[in-house]
């Protein structure tokens, strides 16, 4: 968190435990962003899931400026995936998601996990 206020970041996007840890220490001197879906990688092999790990409603009440996931668009739970973040944000917006400002902000980011989605190749190859 002192290397982010220090470097002068906008926000932090955090996990729930981390931003547990810190949100006492931090909230009023850098705004965060509760990423609230991980892959689990503790199963062999891996699935590429995504899995929601914390709550809008927590956000809310750590006082975070927005909410933040991670779809993994191409593997097999990538419907279910976009289906749990469009409830999870529109859940941000009715809260207003920092009760502070009243505002709200959504980050999405997007990785391919097939080697080839509609015809275009990720591998490194044409």
């Amino acid at each position: 968190m002192r290397l982010a206020i220090e470097g002068g970041c906008n926000a932090v996007a955090t996990t729930l435990g981390v931003l547990g840890s810190v949100s006492r220490k931090y909230a009023h001197k850098i705004p965060f962003i509760l990423k609230f879906n991980h892959n689990e990688f503790l199963s062999y092999p891996n699935t590429y899931d995504q899995i929601i790990f914390g709550s809008i409603d927590q956000a809310y009440e750590q006082g975070c400026a927005g909410v933040g996931a991670t779809i993994y668009f191409g593997s097999e739970e990538s419907k279910r995936q976009l289906q749990e973040v469009t409830k999870a944000f529109a859940r941000a917006h009715e809260l207003g998601c920092s009760p502070s400002c009243g505002a709200t902000c959504e980050m999405l980011r997007s990785r391919p996990r097939k080697s080839t989605i509609m015809g275009r190749r990720f591998d490194g190859t044409s």
